[in-house]
């Protein structure tokens, strides 16, 4: 039997409880053609919610339990609808790998999408738990179709049933709870993107790009954060950036698809937010350049964990 403990939304103050009643249905949602394989495999699990500002993604394999905070949730939603807004808007139809001047606040809905987006950071990179701003948007009960705040709501959960769907194959794969493994993260990772990704759907059938947008989302959140902290990794997770380019590498062929398109226009988003110096070059495709953000993080970061000489 599996068992949603959501008893927190009840009493969350957070607009996110909205999405987040969703999200047990996100997991079969993601991939309804492998229904009855999911509940083959997760006859059992538990998936527990909790109102917490804290980034809690956890998993403990041999109780199949899954604990997950609304911080996670927050700030994917808000990623989500501002990635969107901004690719919408400003980079649709451009050639988002060569330079060009992009003013942030040159559109209303623009402009808002970035205080969205700069308030979820700051609130996770700082620790802080101030409230959702009034004048800024987010998540509705009903939201209008085909508005941004129903793409926001299809896309953060596309992002986090891969992200739930990342826990749940470390169940799957008998991954031991004590078991700090970057090969086990990597895994979990390519085991998650294999069951969301269907081998039927062609590179650029609308569900296809839904889905392989939401592992984007999912895994450049957790990139951005590395860009503003420069922690990419730890003892047991593979670098984030690496974990973005590898993961979805293995579905998507095509270099100058619509998704790399996305990565590259968001991760710049950041780089320049955080004021990170980037290849002066120009890219025969999307994933060149892509792949070339990727190397200049990683050269950072060598840098940064090389002592200086004596």
């Amino acid at each position: 039997m599996r068992v949603i403990h959501n008893e927190c939304l009840g009493a969350m103050k957070s607009p996110i409880a909205h999405a987040m009643k969703f999200l047990h249905r996100a997991l079969v949602n993601i991939a309804p053609e492998r229904e009855q394989e999911f509940d083959d495999a997760y006859a059992y699990f538990q998936l527990e919610y909790v109102d917490s500002a804290k980034w809690i993604c956890h998993v403990d394999p041999r109780k199949r339990f899954i604990r997950l905070s609304r911080r996670v949730v927050e700030v994917t939603w808000c990623a989500s609808y501002a990635y969107m807004v901004f690719y919408l808007k400003m980079i649709q139809g451009q050639r988002v790998h060569e330079a060009r001047e992009i003013d942030l606040h040159s559109d209303q809905e623009l402009s808002a999408a970035m205080q969205l987006l700069s308030w979820a950071y700051e609130n996770w990179l700082n620790n802080e738990d101030t409230p959702w701003p009034d004048n800024l948007p987010q998540p509705e009960e009903s939201p209008r179709k085909g508005s941004f705040k129903q793409v926001a709501d299809e896309l953060c959960l596309c992002a986090m049933a891969y992200i739930l769907h990342h826990e749940l194959a470390h169940i799957r794969l008998n991954h031991s709870p004590d078991e700090k493994s970057t090969d086990a993260e990597r895994d979990a990772d390519y085991a998650a993107a294999d069951w969301i990704m269907h081998p039927s759907l062609a590179e650029y059938d609308p569900k296809f790009v839904k889905r392989a947008l939401g592992i984007a989302v999912a895994l450049e959140v957790l990139t951005s954060r590395g860009i503003y902290t420069g922690e990419f990794a730890d003892a047991s997770h593979p670098p984030s950036y690496d974990r973005l380019v590898h993961t979805l590498r293995r579905f998507i062929d095509d270099p100058n698809h619509v998704v790399w398109g996305v990565v590259v226009a968001t991760l710049k988003l950041h780089l320049d937010n955080a004021s990170i110096p980037l290849p002066d070059a120009t890219y025969e495709c999307f994933l060149d350049c892509v792949e070339d953000y990727a190397n200049a993080l990683s050269r950072g970061l060598a840098e940064k964990e090389t002592p200086d000489a004596e």
